[in-house]
């Protein structure tokens, strides 16, 4: 079974670092309405062919952006709350699968009453709370300009928790800092403690996204990807540590090159609604040294799989 991720636009109320949005694509709101209309009906098309909802795409969809939840225009809302319609009919409602979702990350850095919530909300209201997959975004550095900025997002994850009595996922880059950090006696739960009551965290791995018609990785940041031996102490320490949180990471490293499926990959003009869902951003491109895809080569001071070191130590 698989997912199926549809990225919306590219507004962000953000700019990371690390951001691999260069080029800005469907960033005008009468395009973005346009593409909205046309995920609807390519998520009903989906539902009519061979490999639909029911069985190759059962566990459902993630909607991202950009960042659709801080879009303060009404024409927008009523758009996306139409579009939550049309997943809560064809894909969560219908679903037999006990692990279909709606799932999304989100940066928190907006007011959750004026989107976040009413999304959420219409789901919970249609096919109940464990329906939803929520997970925010959240790092010590490359992420948050300012300590405003940081606040609203703590605030936004916090309020959330409050709100549907849901842990959070919340997700952090596993970048240099992060394993320095660990080796130096950080742990997540330090942050789950004194920031994040009742949440959890969850490692994500540093990776090149496709951007045209090359690889645009994330190498010339700084500190940003790890070394291959500190990631390897830092492995070994996370799971002696934290064996949750170990786990997590592990599965979802295994999964993500072959778990989401991109739907609408060619946009507005490029293509009509009749697409099916595909392996893209990289997922697609293979490492011929070991077979697995080239996003897992995300070592800074070599071209080693990493995947590979996981599946030769703990698996």
């Amino acid at each position: 079974m698989a997912m199926v991720q549809l990225g919306l636009h590219s507004l962000c109320c953000n700019k990371c670092d690390f951001c691999l949005i260069e080029e800005n694509h469907l960033d005008q709101m009468d395009d973005i309405l346009v593409e909205i209309e046309r995920a609807k009906e390519n998520i009903k098309y989906i539902d009519s062919c061979k490999n639909n909802w029911s069985n190759k795409y059962s566990d459902g969809i993630s909607l991202l952006g950009g960042e659709i939840f801080f879009v303060k225009d009404e024409r927008y809302k009523k758009a996306i709350l139409e579009l939550i319609d049309v997943i809560i009919e064809y894909v969560l409602k219908p679903s037999k699968n006990p692990k279909c979702r709606f799932s999304t990350v989100t940066n928190g850095m907006y007011d959750p009453e004026w989107m976040l919530f009413p999304v959420v909300d219409k789901i919970v209201d249609a096919v109940g709370l464990e329906y939803v997959d929520v997970n925010f975004s959240y790092d010590f550095k490359y992420r948050f300009h300012t300590e405003a900025a940081r606040k609203m997002c703590e605030d936004t994850i916090n309020a959330f928790h409050k709100r549907y009595n849901y842990t959070c996922g919340i997700q952090m880059i596993i970048t240099q800092d992060v394993v320095d950090r660990y080796l130096n006696g950080w742990r997540t739960q330090d942050l789950i403690d004194s920031v994040f009551p009742g949440n959890m965290i969850s490692f994500l791995y540093p990776h090149p996204i496709h951007r045209g018609n090359h690889y645009a990785g994330t190498k010339n940041l700084d500190g940003f990807n790890f070394t291959r031996k500190s990631f390897l102490k830092f492995l070994t320490l996370l799971r002696k540590e934290e064996p949750r949180v170990f786990e997590s990471f592990l599965y979802s490293t295994r999964n993500s090159a072959v778990f989401k499926y991109t739907m609408m990959h060619e946009k507005m003009e490029a293509g009509t609604v009749d697409q099916n869902p595909r392996l893209s951003d990289g997922k697609e491109v293979i490492n011929k040294s070991c077979g697995h895809s080239v996003l897992y080569q995300c070592y800074s001071d070599t071209d080693q799989c990493m995947l590979c070191d996981l599946e030769g130590l703990y698996l």
